[in-house]
């Protein structure tokens, strides 16, 4: 399953490298495979190099609402970790500067074992309705119909992204 994002054309943000090696596939970080671009000078300088090479990733992409999802799950996830970091069960007392750390650190995370780890956390807050249903980018509300197989199709994609790091 192919699933294409709107920026996905864009050179500096497409890993466009098929036949990746195994060294270069692990440099990818959680937030690169939940669709954010977090770039750092090392990240700017390989997509460039990338770029030079361009054939078609074959990692499966969220396109924009199943990336809206996992991220809301990732979000999720985020505050959670922050809340146990500080020690404190009340969101509202949450250091945003804490939150901040673990936010970043969560997104640029490249080491396969942690990346497994953390898509086994966004699959599970999603599996458990960590995540509500909503308005879309358009305000338009979606039926529960409709969020149920939005929610499905963000877990399968994930499912499948975390079956190709663990091969």
């Amino acid at each position: 399953m192919q699933i294409t994002q709107n920026y996905q054309d864009l050179s500096l943000y497409r890993n466009p490298s098929h036949q990746t090696s195994q060294s270069q596939e692990q440099t990818k970080t959680f937030g690169e495979y939940l669709g954010m671009v977090v770039p750092t000078e090392e990240k700017l300088t390989q997509w460039e190099s990338e770029s030079q090479n361009k054939q078609e990733d074959s990692t499966p992409t969220l396109d924009r609402g199943t990336r809206a999802l996992a991220l809301a799950a990732k979000f999720a996830n985020d505050i959670e970790k922050a809340m146990k970091a500080q020690g404190i069960s009340d969101v509202s007392k949450l250091d945003k500067a804490i939150f901040n750390q673990v936010r970043r650190e969560s997104s640029l995370e490249s080491s396969p074992e942690k990346i497994q780890d953390l898509l086994d956390e966004t699959i599970f807050a999603l599996q458990n309705d960590r995540v509500q249903s909503g308005h879309l980018s358009n305000g338009a509300f979606e039926s529960q119909a409709q969020f149920e197989a939005r929610k499905t199709k963000t877990i399968d994609i994930l499912s499948e992204i975390l079956q190709g790091i663990k091969a």
